[in-house]
């Protein structure tokens, strides 16, 4: 598993998809900043973007890097021999990990490279800024809300975020087993869950709790203890995980073994050796 994992995130960071994510959220945190009008602090311009339905424009970037992982994989046929060094279920995992941890990483240093964008010309928090006083309180990294920690608090911020970007990921590279079309599989499921949390959960009058944008933004207060919002989002987050990853390796088995079951080992290395003939 670890030669998996170590390959598949080299395969990650030396891929020019993964920065193309981090420079896409970045721009788009700018977009919500300009939208907002002028602010006094990188904090302001961070937090109204939340506020502006381009924000959701961030979680497609999250699943540039990798989730195009299986489509490539299929079109050069090596997923045959990667499977041949372990076992399908160690690459059906390892794609997983790495395509989530992708997601989650794309979020955190596009982020990043926003607030080092804006800090050119803004503080991170102003002085004159009462209305954080307010967040200290309801946000579940309040504690971070002041001009020694606001870095703590941007990573902490986005790491939430990321939970949800890389959910995004796994679900783009679970729908490009069905659908090869690379754009669809990256808007799908950004543009679903944003008509679910915006229509159908509001016609169902369903609480935060059941609305997954709420779940990994750090302002919504979900709960009066802070630190179980935190908990409650790395719940869902895990759970999304696991059930998304058993999907993508049941599909990947139908994909490569079709519907009769499982080949031996000898069997797909001797079909794997004609095709290449």
């Amino acid at each position: 598993m670890r030669r998996y994992v170590a390959t598949d995130s080299c395969r990650l960071i030396t891929s020019g998809q993964f920065y193309i994510g981090i420079v896409g959220i970045a721009c788009v945190y700018l977009l919500g900043t300009y939208q907002a009008g002028p602010v006094m602090d990188v904090y302001t311009g961070y937090f109204f973007n939340s506020w502006f339905s381009t924000w959701i424009l961030s979680y497609a970037f999250c699943a540039v890097p990798f989730s195009s992982c299986y489509v490539e994989d299929a079109e050069q046929q090596s997923w045959y021999h990667q499977i041949q060094r372990g076992s399908l279920r160690k690459y059906a995992w390892s794609k997983t990990l790495v395509c989530f941890w992708g997601g989650v990483a794309a979020m955190v240093l596009g982020v990043l490279l926003f607030v080092l964008a804006m800090s050119f010309r803004y503080p991170l928090l102003s002085e004159r800024n009462h209305f954080v006083e307010e967040r200290q309180i309801w946000n579940s990294f309040g504690f971070f809300l002041n001009s020694d920690t606001m870095l703590l608090y941007f990573i902490c911020s986005a790491c939430m975020c990321g939970l949800m970007g890389g959910i995004f990921a796994l679900l783009s590279a679970w729908l490009s087993l069905y659908e090869k079309n690379r754009l669809f599989t990256i808007c799908a499921p950004v543009i679903g869950v944003y008509f679910i949390d915006n229509f159908l959960t509001d016609t169902l009058h369903l609480p935060n709790a059941a609305k997954i944008l709420a779940i990994f933004n750090s302002d919504n207060a979900l709960f009066e203890v802070r630190w179980l919002n935190i908990v409650y989002a790395v719940i869902v987050a895990l759970a999304a995980f696991i059930g998304i990853g058993i999907l993508t390796e049941k599909k990947i088995e139908r994909e490569i073994y079709g519907q009769k079951g499982k080949e031996s080992t000898g069997k797909l290395r001797a079909k794997h050796k004609k095709k290449n003939v």
